[in-house]
């Protein structure tokens, strides 16, 4: 039947029609008691004859009545006037899902973020044991302020948990017997289509045909009828994502994929971990990136403790939907224990040999970095009273320590090497400048990983070399006969991607798995048979894997939040830390009394000398892309493809280097002009941001570069940007040169002593720096060519000019984040006059777990 305007429902007066569909007619209508307008739904006259139809409409009623979520469509009530039935819920401004995918394609950010609250939306309707059965664009509800809500759960079944027994529970069941087809073709489950019963995991494939709808303008399931459209979801898989002209990110179609799978077992189990997964890829990135030192910072005001609580939260429910995640892998469920319950930083850790003590570093609730002893019993730590990591312990309780471990690079650490009784006392200190260790059962040899030449060596025992790299060698660890070292080789300094590799003590390598997008963390078994290791690969969760010396490998767990794999004990147990990053980047002018913080890129890499322009770059794809923004916090303007390094003192070129063409210097216009591409010939050059960056001579003519050689050999090359010819102008040895502004002299780093060295373009010949300590880092030249600009590499921030022929220093100005719980690594560039200066700070909150049962 169709109401007029002003026809009354009890205490509801009609307005105007709303629309209509399957299970009824909508109305707008004013509730004349509480003097607000609300939708009304009316069941027509013809269902009411129809029992399953009118069962099916108060079911619906009853479900949404006890649903509370922002993402599920209210109910204020139901009831019957003079033979008609209706349902009141809260009134909707704004269009479904099916009409803003009709009047224009949505944004890829805009597709995440609605699925994350449909997600959610279901979550909570899952919880509660309703499943909508009938998920599809119609019913998904768009507001005008962007507010996702799921309509119609007309087609809902509740399970017995939720209906309870008696009549209401035989009511449910009949609305899901098996055999019955309920749903929309296109976005039905098989399990649907087939007529069988259909639980939560049926609504998230409904979730992945839409999502999938949502991003490519196109139905997963197509056919020219219902029959076929179904013959389609029971046997077809949905074309590629990445094959469209819209460039789904392959994270993304991973998500999607998996919620279509034809198996409800290899699906997302809840839509909860679903939702999770989508934020996950919805955050700015912070895998890799590149830089100077940091030690960690004490907090300076409330708010960091307000962003590491929250980010605490955030850590511990992932890690909930992580434990979920892994019982679908393993054959027996898991059990976890969480060891650290404070907000910061957290370091290596490794089991004691009887597998009841854990020793690792942190720095809790903004303190400094402690090394810390607790019993797997207890649930406060004992502080060993020392600023050190542990790498190793041996089975007499001799560790492998090292000393003040600062961060060189995003991910790259080292400092000095040094053996310390379990029971804590004065180290030993064996060697400087080392990245990574392991010592071996009888505590006799330690595997160590240092620099030389530009190239990172593993050696074992100390002094014999057994592999080497241009890259750089993380997570040394030595296997339980000692015949062999497995670790993590990253190509890209210093990127988190890589491989594990293994080798043995004549220094045969293997290399045991695929390149992975980041791996962090790695422990053999006890029986030594296989290697364990967390990992991620491009478009995929995180996961603790386990390969074999045959290289053959498989999945222990997944999980939605990344894991570092940190240790197994002699009975199984295994040792986890779970991390959630944020990044901030930020910019602080002399006379601000505090910075003003920007969206984070995965690295910041050069400021113009004026301080107009930040350089950055974020990793897409295959290779990086580098962007331009204004330091007075204007969008940025992306470039191209590339590692942006470097930055004309005019502002109007940018360097890059692409991962694909290793041999060329790019340099992008930043406004109107053409691309540069300048052959390096044999010339590899070794860029990692800051460290290793592009810098040019005022009249833009010469740029210098850090460069490998056919022989592996890395220094300082001259690029004359004339005629494009190259010459080296610093020793072998030697590399992150800064080009002085008229272009005579390059201040480089010798990497024999990690000590700075000026050295003459037209001689080469070299000279100390005075004035120049050992925490400084040189950022680079000021405006006049005087003095050099350094920071102390720590927070806050204390930038310096140091004038190269007196050493004397001169104080300019701090820098100080935000918030700085939880500060892993920083680092700072600053224009040629001091006055404005730029920082990106990688904070990490972390939790320790101990998982028994992972097989």
């Amino acid at each position: 039947m169709t109401l007029a305007p002003e026809t009354r429902l009890g205490p509801y007066e009609i307005q105007s029609p709303l629309g209509a569909g399957g299970m009824g007619e909508v109305y707008r209508a004013r509730d004349t008691r509480l003097d607000r307008t609300v939708a009304i739904k009316i069941l027509p006259e013809a269902f009411s004859s129809d029992t399953a139809r009118l069962q099916r409409f108060e079911q619906e009623a009853r479900l949404l009545g006890t649903l509370n979520h922002p993402n599920v469509v209210a109910v204020f009530d139901v009831g019957g006037f003079e033979g008609t039935r209706y349902l009141v819920s809260e009134l909707l401004e704004g269009q479904n899902l099916r009409e803003r995918m009709s009047a224009a394609p949505v944004p890829l950010r805009k597709a995440v973020e609605y699925a994350i609250q449909v997600a959610y939306g279901l979550a909570a309707a899952h919880a509660k044991g309703i499943v909508h059965r009938d998920l599809k664009p119609e019913n998904v509800f768009i507001t005008n302020d962007g507010r996702v809500k799921i309509l119609d759960f007309g087609l809902a079944k509740a399970t017995q948990h939720a209906a309870g027994a008696g009549a209401d529970a035989t009511q449910a069941t009949m609305l899901s017997e098996p055999g019955v087809v309920l749903g929309t073709a296109g976005y039905m489950s098989p399990e649907q289509v087939r007529g069988h019963a259909a639980d939560q995991r049926s609504d998230i494939f409904s979730f992945g045909a839409v999502l999938y709808e949502l991003v490519s303008g196109q139905r997963a399931f197509r056919g020219d009828s219902s029959v076929e459209v179904m013959n389609s979801i029971l046997k077809d898989d949905p074309p590629e994502l990445s094959t469209g002209e819209r460039n789904i990110p392959p994270a993304l179609e991973r998500i999607i994929r998996r919620c279509m799978e034809k198996s409800p077992e290899e699906r997302f189990q809840s839509a909860r971990d679903l939702g999770f997964a989508l934020e996950a890829i919805a955050a700015p990135s912070s895998a890799s990136g590149s830089g100077a030192a940091i030690a960690a910072g004490r907090p300076r005001s409330r708010l960091g403790l307000i962003v590491a609580t929250s980010l605490v939260a955030v850590t511990l429910v992932g890690l909930l939907a992580f434990m979920a995640a892994s019982r679908r892998v393993t054959s027996q469920s898991p059990s976890y224990q969480q060891l650290t319950f404070d907000p910061g930083y957290a370091g290596p850790a490794r089991f004691t040999r009887d597998g009841n003590t854990v020793v690792y570093s942190a720095a809790w609730n903004g303190g400094p970095v402690q090394l810390y002893s607790q019993r797997t019993t207890a649930t406060q730590p004992q502080s060993l009273n020392l600023d050190a990591d542990v790498l190793g312990i041996a089975d007499n309780g001799e560790m492998a320590v090292i000393l003040k471990h600062r961060y060189r690079a995003t991910w790259l650490a080292s400092g000095t090497l040094a053996r310390l009784p379990l029971e804590g006392g004065t180290p030993r200190p064996i060697l400087e400048d080392v990245y990574a260790a392991d010592i071996n059962r009888d505590g006799k040899d330690i595997a160590v990983v240092r620099s030389a030449g530009g190239k990172q060596r593993l050696e074992f025992p100390i002094g014999k070399v057994l592999f080497e790299t241009q890259g750089w060698i993380t997570d040394v660890r030595i296997s339980p006969d000692g015949a062999r070292i497995a670790f993590l080789e990253h190509p890209v300094i210093p990127d988190d991607g890589g491989n594990v590799a293994v080798v043995d003590l004549q220094g045969n390598y293997r290399r045991l798995t695929p390149a992975y997008a980041s791996c962090h963390g790695l422990a053999w078994t006890p029986d030594g048979k296989e290697i364990w290791h967390a990992a991620s690969l491009e478009g995929e969760e995180e996961g603790i894997y386990a390969v074999t010396l045959a290289g053959h490998s498989r999945t222990v767990l997944r999980s939605p939040i990344e894991l570092q794999l940190q240790d197994i004990s002699p009975s199984g147990k295994v040792l986890l830390e779970s991390v959630r990053y944020q990044i901030e980047m930020g910019v602080k002018r002399i006379e601000d009394k505090v910075a003003r913080a920007f969206d984070a890129g995965v690295d910041m890499a050069a400021i113009s000398p004026g301080g107009e322009w930040l350089v950055f770059n974020r990793f897409q794809g295959t290779d990086y892309q580098v962007f331009l923004r204004n330091t007075n916090g204007a969008a940025p303007t992306l470039l191209g493809e590339g590692f942006g390094s470097g930055i004309t003192p005019d502002g109007r070129m940018v360097a890059a280097m692409r991962v694909a063409e290793p041999h060329k210097l790019i340099l992008y216009p930043t406004g109107p002009g053409e691309q540069r591409d300048i052959d390096l010939g044999t010339l590899k050059p070794a860029f990692s941001g800051n460290e290793n960056g592009v810098t040019f001579s005022s009249d833009r003519r010469f740029a210098l570069l850090a460069a490998f050689d056919t022989k592996q050999e890395i220094r300082d090359y001259l690029v004359d940007l004339r005629n494009g010819s190259v010459r080296p102008v610093t020793p072998a040895g030697s590399k992150a040169g800064k080009l002085s502004p008229d272009g005579t002299r390059v201040v480089t780093l010798n990497l024999a002593t990690h000590e700075p060295l000026l050295a003459d373009v037209a001689s080469g010949k070299t000279s100390d720096i005075p004035g120049i300590e050992s925490h400084d880092e040189v950022i680079g030249w000021s405006s006049d060519g005087r003095s050099l600009s350094v920071w102390n590499q720590e927070l806050p921030a204390r930038l310096f000019f140091v004038d190269v022929a007196s050493g004397r220093r001169q104080f300019v100005q701090s820098v100080e984040p935000i918030a700085t719980l939880g500060s892993m690594y920083a680092r700072l560039v600053a224009s040629g006059d001091g006055k404005v200066a730029a920082y990106r700070l990688r904070r990490g909150l972390y939790a320790i777990y101990i998982a028994d049962g992972l097989r």
